[in-house]
């Protein structure tokens, strides 16, 4: 059932050294509509879109609207499809498992954008095929990156054959879930976690070579699940367990710009730069919890990360855990749709 929630909200604003419990000194106004697009009960692990059609790639196949709530099944309904990138008008390809353990591990591929699915031959993950994490397409240069448990590989036909630019096959990992090229620079920058909970982060240069890897800027137990730039090529925000990591001279030096002792195990997936204030940091975060309902929280900072506000709207018995945000312009406004833990996919504008 479609349901629009608007809501004007009393945000409450605090510094990196205080507690979100803080009640602020000047409180401000905000109006965000946030509207249930469906999909409820399934795990929406990726959210993408063309200029026309927006897809969900979950735990039950994948999905695509007209920014609505109209959802039609493109396939792969028995699959549990974790990433996910469109190549060009017809092709795209996906990482998929046979259910939430990454069990079977395939990369499959629509020449006619999602009516029929086939497996790709490839050599992901060497002699033992490995689960690929992240996608992420160049169309500049027609690199198709992934990452996998400990490695970083580019394929220049459409995932047929991989040469790994960091790291090997089915390294003893938890996996670099994150991955993302920087616009500005053509930088690709990878993250995850090591076999003991230890945050890592890898930086690679244009020509795939790696320039840096951090260990534990954040202490362990923690993560990366998410990369986000603006126009500025050295200022970069990574989405974390526990923390939001800033760097403004392109990974020289890191700043937790949301910490806060009261919380743990609170995951930061979805992560932007405002398109319309390159100032203005927008997040939202999931707790481990995977059984129960838990609120849908955004997270906003108008002056790059120095003050944050946290917007939790009233909706009672939500799966609102986010493990995916796409931002979208329209009508002039910041338009965000949420990919939900269980909870389908929410769309919120900001007034």
């Amino acid at each position: 059932m479609k349901k629009i929630i608007v809501i004007s909200l009393i945000l409450t604003l605090f510094s990196c050294s205080k507690e979100v419990e803080n009640m602020p000194d000047n409180p401000q106004d905000e109006i965000i509509s946030f509207e249930s697009l469906g999909l409820e009960g399934k795990i929406v692990h990726q959210i993408i879109a063309t200029d026309s059609i927006l897809i969900a790639a979950t735990d039950q196949g994948v999905y695509k609207s007209d920014f609505s709530s109209n959802w039609t099944l493109m396939g792969l309904q028995k699959k549990n499809v974790i990433a996910i990138s469109i190549i060009d008008s017809n092709t795209i390809v996906c990482s998929v498992t046979d259910d939430d353990q990454f069990q079977n591990p395939q990369l499959l591929k629509s020449l006619d954008f999602g009516q029929s699915w086939s497996v790709v031959e490839s050599n992901f993950g060497g002699e033992t095929p490995e689960i690929i994490f992240e996608l992420r397409y160049n169309s500049s240069s027609n690199e198709l990156l992934a990452s996998g448990k400990g490695v970083i590989a580019s394929s220049f036909d459409e995932g047929k054959t991989w040469v790994i630019q960091f790291g090997f096959w089915n390294a003893f990992t938890k996996g670099l879930w994150a991955l993302e090229i920087n616009p500005a620079n053509n930088q690709v920058w990878a993250g995850g976690q090591n076999a003991i909970e230890s945050q890592v982060i890898v930086q690679l240069d244009s020509d795939r070579e790696e320039i840096n890897q951090w260990i534990n800027v954040l202490p362990s137990p923690s993560t990366v699940e998410k990369f986000a730039f603006n126009n500025d090529s050295n200022r970069i925000i990574l989405g974390c367990e526990d923390g939001i990591l800033l760097t403004e001279d392109n990974g020289n030096s890191w700043k937790n710009i949301y910490s806060n002792d009261t919380v743990s195990a609170r995951f930061y997936y979805g992560l932007v730069y405002d398109n319309l204030d390159s100032e203005k940091i927008i997040a939202a975060s999931w707790d481990k919890n995977f059984e129960r309902p838990q609120p849908l929280m955004l997270h906003i900072s108008e002056d790059n990360g120095e003050t944050w506000s946290i917007i939790t709207p009233n909706i009672p018995l939500i799966f609102g855990g986010t493990r995916d945000m796409l931002q979208r312009q329209e009508n002039g406004k910041t338009v965000l749709y949420l990919g939900l833990w269980k909870g389908g996919v929410y769309r919120a504008e900001i007034q």
